[in-house]
């Protein structure tokens, strides 16, 4: 492919901001001390929902523990960020995990956070390309867009750049005939390079996806999750810390995994959306219409901490297959996870 890169911003994204910073030091020793869980994320970001629904739902409190939000510095890896903030947990995709560990940052796993990768592929809303909705098979879908140019969330050679490069390649696309410009994460540098026709088409996360089809600049193509690609069930992240606090503090840990797991389940039930929609219009700075259609895409029933051996072996099957991590060495699940099944 040929690119042509633009500084990454990460305000919306989600799963893609830790997949690309290099993971850098190492060591055992654990965070902040004291009652509180200090908890990294990044602001405005998605994922981080069940954790702010739990904190303001009261399922940390009836599980015993308390929380303390901290924003994940920009420029740094999560072990890093861990480090310099004195957190305790953060969010992790599972190739930044892999990443981190094979380059000396040896994380720990306290639970799941999402199984699935939800990237979509959108393009203008005036195009006539065709899309999964409209009775397209999903390898057609990308394979009309060789010789185009597309936008991506992240510069060419990253992990999760990798894992798009696979997906192509998976539909039978001529990957040299693709023309790949690094447009950034942020929703309004998408709309604009959209609008603009800078574009053909963009690669895009929640609540980025929502925002673009509610504002009427683009159309969706194609949901990753709702095709039958190989990629399409890989694992995509989890809750992380260092190894000496989580080993450490195993009761909080299972305390924080269970509230998060309940606040998970809360944001499934259409009955409680309602309740979500307030809530993430504040801490997403959303427009309330935008985070009804992040609940009614179903985006959160993809979050459960549940993560089983046979899931994370084929994820870094996946993985590994994409390019996205190395092949060697290999973190076992034993070696990665609190409680190993």
């Amino acid at each position: 492919m040929v690119g042509l890169s633009s500084k990454m911003a990460s305000v919306v994204a989600t799963i893609v901001v830790a997949t690309v910073t290099a993971a850098c030091g190492g060591g055992d020793s654990g965070g902040a001390s004291g009652d509180s869980i200090k908890v990294m994320t990044h602001p405005f970001q998605a994922m981080r929902l069940p954790a702010v629904v739990a904190d303001q739902q009261g399922m940390f409190e009836d599980e015993g523990v308390s929380v303390e939000f901290v924003d994940q510095p920009g420029g740094l890896s999560a072990f890093q960020a861990l480090k310099s903030t004195g957190s305790h947990l953060t969010q992790l995709d599972d190739a930044g995990l892999v990443t981190s560990w094979q380059a000396g940052a040896k994380l720990k796993v306290a639970c799941g956070q999402q199984s699935r990768m939800l990237m979509s592929v959108v393009a203008p809303a005036d195009t006539a390309l065709g899309s999964v909705d409209e009775g397209a098979d999903w390898r057609d879908v990308l394979r009309q867009l060789e010789g185009k140019v597309i936008g991506s969330p992240v510069p060419e050679g990253s992990g999760f750049f990798k894992f798009i490069e696979a997906l192509f390649d998976e539909a039978g696309v001529d990957l040299d005939s693709l023309k790949v410009i690094n447009v950034g994460a942020a929703t309004p540098q998408i709309s604009a390079a959209l609008e603009h026709g800078q574009v053909d088409a963009a690669i895009t996360l929640p609540t980025g996806t929502q925002h673009l089809e509610e504002s009427g600049t683009a159309k969706e193509l194609m949901f990753l999750p709702e095709t039958d690609s190989v990629f399409s069930t890989l694992h995509a992240a989890v809750w992380v810390g260092e190894p000496g606090w989580i080993d450490s503090n195993p009761e909080k840990v299972k305390a924080f995994c269970a509230a998060i797991d309940t606040a998970s389940e809360f944001t499934h039930d259409e009955k409680n959306f309602d309740t979500l929609v307030p809530i993430m219009a504040e801490d997403m700075q959303l427009s309330p219409a935008v985070a009804e259609r992040v609940l009614e895409d179903g985006v959160y029933d993809t979050y459960t901490t549940q993560l089983t051996r046979e899931e994370w072996d084929q994820t870094i099957e996946g993985l590994i297959q994409a390019g996205a991590i190395e092949s060697s060495p290999i973190p076992t699940y034993d070696e990665l996870f609190t409680s190993p099944e």
